[in-house]
């Protein structure tokens, strides 16, 4: 009589239990003056084990928490890479940059001033000024101050990008900067 020997194989296979990193981050102020420094912080962010930094002006960081500061005012887009083994997840936040606090003696010893656009309607508006693109100044009661220094001569061009408005979709002003002073200019 013949015994028939049955030799099974189980193959184990291991699986990562690794999930795919969520990112979050915080700002201690998300509208800020020149050369202050804004502390950033992902320790909302989840599953991630190294953060790399994009602060939107040319420059990067990495690490949970990070100072950075910005010299020239403008608005800057922040984005924060949060990875792990498995993959990576990015989320970006909108920093103002608006300059010296023109009642600061600094302003008459650098001799600056400010354009401001102010948004008076819930619509989104193109901005530029002497011909070069500002960026957007988007909804109600919102505004965007651009630096100059004091004496120049601007011209702006607000464009309505969409919203409730129909007449008139383009808005101008012009005239000069007046050290310390910030001239606003609001659609109407």
């Amino acid at each position: 009589m013949k015994k028939l020997i049955t030799i099974i194989t189980v193959a184990v296979v291991a699986t990562s239990c690794t999930k795919k990193p969520e990112a979050c981050f915080t700002v201690d102020n998300a509208t800020v003056n020149t050369n202050q420094n804004i502390n950033f912080n992902a320790s909302c962010s989840s599953e991630a084990t190294s953060y790399a930094w994009n602060f939107g002006d040319g420059t990067a960081g990495e690490g949970a928490s990070v100072s950075h500061s910005y010299s020239t005012p403008a608005n800057y887009t922040v984005t924060l890479t949060a990875k792990n083994k498995k993959s990576d997840a990015q989320t970006n936040q909108q920093i103002t940059v608006i300059g010296s606090n023109p009642n600061d003696p600094q302003c008459v010893q650098d001799n600056f001033g400010f354009v401001k656009i102010y948004n008076s309607h819930d619509s989104n508006y193109e901005i530029k000024i002497n011909g070069v693109y500002k960026g957007d100044v988007s909804g109600y009661g919102t505004s965007s101050p651009f630096q100059y220094p004091a004496g120049t001569s601007i011209n702006v061009t607000i464009t309505q990008i969409d919203g409730y408005l129909v007449y008139p979709s383009v808005f101008t002003g012009s005239g000069s900067i007046t050290q310390c002073d910030t001239k606003t200019i609001i659609p109407s």
